[in-house]
């Protein structure tokens, strides 16, 4: 019997502030046996993005799953667009 403790994990990566204007800020969310569009409703419905309200830059939502039985990793990626 294998036993797996369920961890929450998101990583934030920020651009410089020099670089603000030429590389977005990535908010990536990991699933464990699950897709990699939960991984971004998570990053939705918590308002992660919320965290970074004075960043003023662009922002990519990334969701990557792993899939224990295939092996397989799958990785989706939405712009994040600030409400003004």
């Amino acid at each position: 019997m294998k036993i797996f403790r369920v961890f929450d994990i998101i990583f934030v990566f920020l651009s410089r502030p020099e670089y603000v204007s030429d590389y977005p800020a990535l908010l990536i969310e990991l699933k464990w046996n699950q897709s990699a569009g939960a991984a971004i409703q998570q990053i939705k419905e918590r308002q992660y993005p919320c965290t970074l309200e004075a960043y003023t830059g662009d922002m990519l939502l990334v969701g990557i799953s792993y899939d224990q039985k295939s092996k397989e990793h799958l990785c989706m990626i939405e712009r994040f667009v600030k409400l003004k």
